[in-house]
């Protein structure tokens, strides 16, 4: 298969997980345009932004795998990929433990507090890179690449942990 052809498959999949996210918002938007989508309009505004996001991004996942097949014989574009993982993923726990330490803070005001709500927005992001992470690990056609993608995704899943924790200590009464 030519070069064209590969890179052709993997954009035409991307477009589709575009196109596919798009029309899902938009039939989400046609079931619950009314008075109160418009008192609460955004939080609305955040779901339809969730929805498309979580469905361009699991749908994205078989473009990806097209091309991450296509680029196998390419050691040095794993070893790459691999640290960069690596790099973002250590973000995840570190803006946790942030988010974690800043969030009874007296001073709101504060750079730090600041660093902790960008933390706690990490984490919301982290269960997406979760799959990401695996999915690359599935096609790495070494040992230290696959290795490396799947410590990533390691990390990112104590980030995804304490997201989900989080999330179910506020919904419990006090």
């Amino acid at each position: 298969m030519k070069s064209f052809s590969k890179i052709g498959i993997v954009l035409g999949g991307y477009v589709a997980a575009f196109a596919v996210a798009s029309v899902l918002v938009y039939i989400r938007q046609l079931l619950t345009s009314g008075p109160a989508a418009q008192a609460s309009s955004g939080m609305y505004a955040w779901g339809d932004f969730t929805l498309f996001v979580m469905t361009f991004t699991a749908m994205a996942l078989i473009p990806t795998g097209f091309g991450l097949y296509f680029l196998r014989p390419y050691g040095k574009v794993w070893v790459a990929l691999s640290i960069a993982a690596l790099l973002v993923a250590i973000t995840g726990p570190v803006g946790a433990c942030l988010s974690i330490f800043t969030r009874n803070s007296p001073n709101r005001n504060s750079p730090w507090v600041f660093a902790g709500e960008l933390g706690f927005l990490r984490a919301m992001g982290a269960p997406l890179l979760v799959m990401v992470f695996l999915t690359f690990a599935i096609f790495a056609p070494s040992r230290r690449p696959r290795w490396a993608l799947l410590v990533a995704a390691g990390l990112e899943c104590a980030a995804s942990a304490y997201f989900f924790v989080h999330l179910w200590l506020a919904s419990v009464p006090h």
